[in-house]
């Protein structure tokens, strides 16, 4: 077939299946031009976006904690011990940093180029519990140069009792004053 032909043919084709295209879209299809037009409204465009949206980088609270500080729920809880609690995720450490320091108070706050400290901080929740968090890019396991680590300490001071003198200091130890045990039998 010549080159000719052949637009001639595709031309035949198109045209017998036309109208059955246009009967059906024609057929399907009711166009009311009154009812496509929308105005959009002065107001709609003015208003504010609803306080439940967040802003970009915004980490939202999970529900895992460490001493009672909520981890964002990117971050997964690893290890937790007595007085240190350790997690990693894959946020950045700057957006995991910045989500910290709205949920803390008071301390210290250092930032560097390998993450932020916040020492001797303390929980909205709970100001007697003094913590020591650090926030650093992870350097291992499967977020390693990409994602965050954190290191959450309790470094709440313990109250040590009131004690007269020296020698009652050495028997709250279970000492005598020259450093022997008070009460041998209490090794048996």
């Amino acid at each position: 077939m010549g080159s000719g032909r052949r637009i001639n043919f595709v031309f035949a084709c198109v045209l017998a299946f036309m109208p059955s295209v246009l009967g059906a879209s024609a057929s399907g299809c009711h166009r009311d031009d009154a009812s496509d037009e929308v105005a959009p409204t002065p107001s709609a465009a003015l208003q504010p976006a609803p306080v439940d949206h967040l802003a970009p980088g915004e980490l939202v609270e999970g529900p895992e904690k460490i001493f009672g500080v909520a981890l964002p729920r990117e971050l997964a809880l690893q290890r937790q011990f007595v007085d240190v609690g350790y997690a990693a995720g894959e946020p950045p450490q700057v957006a995991v940093a910045k989500y910290f320091s709205t949920r803390v108070e008071g301390g210290k706050v250092t930032t560097g180029d390998r993450g932020a400290v916040f020492e001797a901080v303390h929980t909205t929740a709970d100001a007697n519990r003094t913590l020591r968090i650090e926030v650093a890019t992870a350097n291992d396991g499967p977020f390693a140069g990409r994602g965050s680590r954190v290191t959450i300490r309790d470094i709440t001071a313990v109250k040590q009792p009131d004690l007269p003198d020296e020698a009652a200091r050495w028997r709250a130890a279970g000492l005598n004053p020259n450093g022997t045990l008070a009460d041998p039998q209490h090794l048996k």
